[in-house]
């Protein structure tokens, strides 16, 4: 699995699932949206909950239309499946305040707020959050403009 400058296979990030499982862990993945598609199938197989990390990645100027996202949202209608809404700066082409990410995060949070992670990077378990009242607040108030890189509390 490609990120940055390291490197695993699918099938090695594959076989510490199992380990995972022995501990009740889930597994996170962050990678480019361009391989979600690629490893869906592999990652629905999965003995554990999958967290994907910063909304998949996806690049916010191709729209909510595209492939790598609508990817994501068949995944995560199966339950196993979380996503961490955070992470706008890395998906976005506009720049801060990240408006061009907000939809994505947006979607999200409304089609799957009991399966949403909000938050920094790090977490070694999965919390259950309500997330309505977050994305409505990164449009509809001055704080707004502190909140719309999707972390911010």
């Amino acid at each position: 699995m490609r990120h940055l400058h390291q490197a695993a296979t699918l099938d090695e990030v594959m076989a510490l699932a199992p380990r995972l499982a022995n501990i009740g862990w889930h597994l996170q993945v962050h990678m480019d949206g361009a391989f979600i598609a690629d490893m869906a199938e592999a990652l629905e197989r999965s003995p554990v909950p999958v967290v994907i990390d910063h909304i998949g990645r996806v690049d916010a100027g191709l729209g909510l239309e595209q492939a790598p996202f609508a990817q994501l949202l068949r995944l995560m209608r199966n339950d196993k499946f979380w996503v961490k809404v955070s992470g706008c700066d890395r998906i976005s082409r506009a720049g801060p305040p990240y408006a061009d990410a907000v939809p994505f995060a947006r979607k999200l949070v409304m089609e799957f707020p009991d399966r949403v992670v909000w938050g920094p990077t790090g977490r070694t378990r999965i919390t259950r959050v309500r997330f309505r009242t977050k994305v409505n607040s990164l449009t509809s108030s001055p704080r707004s403009r502190r909140a719309t890189n999707c972390a911010a509390s």
